[in-house]
């Protein structure tokens, strides 16, 4: 009898594909069609005392799957083994923690190897492993979860595939975004105009972005990247050339500072986004890092 308990989540960017070849080799697997399946899943197997999962998604099921670990006890969270394959269009996770999306090398880990801990970040009551935060990362995260209204919008998704972000990026400085103003980060007034606050947990976000290069997810630190905003479109796109060129630290309008915790505070309610979705839309958002909280095997 199989030991652990596969999770796909068949809306992902490779979800079907995958789906048809676990199909052909009659593997067996859960279908994660809404967020609530997820959590259903979970604790079917768990009663069962199978504490194995391996999700197959991109970044947003991962974050799914990580919240619903989270609200189990903290006794039964600490046996659970988690493996990871991606399926999604930035797969920012899986692109920075794993070795391997092989289904079969992930089974045979799971009996060779001890289990990682990795870091996870709660902001207001939700987790996120990868980053985010507010300003223009929220905006783009925005954007692409409308691009799914008409066929024109689904046909560019279709064609632009992962350099989606890219694309949402530099959409949203042409036409203009608002950024954020006035934030408070614990005690310290940061008094005027920015792009964007990153939150991090690891280096890269977006699939391509580096904004806090010295991110490591299991050193048990918060990475905060603060990017003025610049008062040009020349400028915007200068930002985005050094960030993805990695050549942004020591740039004038780039600030970053490292911690446990953070409190963030904003003068109006804006929306926080991580893992590629909106975690939480408030005007203070309550930041802390979780040491070494999830447990994964790496193949």
């Amino acid at each position: 009898m199989e030991n652990y308990t596969i999770l796909l989540n068949p809306h992902s960017f490779l979800g079907n594909k995958i789906k048809r070849k676990f199909l052909i080799l009659n593997t067996r697997f859960n279908e994660i069609m809404k967020k609530d399946d997820m959590h259903n899943v979970i604790q079917k197997s768990l009663s069962k005392n199978q504490n194995r999962f391996i999700v197959v998604g991109g970044d947003g099921t991962i974050n799914n799957y990580i919240n619903c670990l989270m609200a189990i006890d903290k006794k039964k969270r600490d046996k659970i083994i988690s493996g990871f394959i991606p399926a999604g269009r930035a797969n920012d996770f899986c692109g920075y923690s794993l070795k391997s999306n092989s289904i079969q090398e992930i089974k045979n880990a799971f009996e060779s190897k001890k289990p990682s801990g990795l870091d996870i970040i709660k902001v207001n009551g939700k987790y996120f492993a990868t980053g985010g935060g507010i300003g223009l990362v929220s905006d783009v995260v925005s954007y692409v979860h409308r691009l799914t209204r008409s066929e024109v919008e689904k046909f560019l998704i279709k064609l632009l595939g992962r350099n989606i972000y890219i694309f949402s990026v530099l959409k949203n400085m042409v036409i203009g975004y608002k950024g954020v103003s006035s934030v408070k980060i614990n005690d310290k007034i940061l008094d005027g105009e920015y792009m964007a606050v990153c939150v991090n947990n690891q280096s890269t976000i977006g699939r391509k972005f580096k904004i806090c290069p010295d991110a490591d997810n299991s050193d048990g630190e918060i990475n905060i990247c603060i990017i003025n905003k610049p008062k040009s479109l020349l400028g915007d796109i200068e930002i985005f050339r050094k960030i993805l060129e990695g050549q942004h630290i020591g740039m004038k309008g780039m600030n970053f500072i490292k911690g446990k915790s953070f409190v963030i505070k904003t003068k109006e309610k804006i929306p926080f986004t991580a893992d590629g979705e909106i975690l939480s839309v408030s005007d203070r958002f309550e930041i802390e890092v979780l040491h070494k909280e999830l447990r994964i095997i790496i193949p």
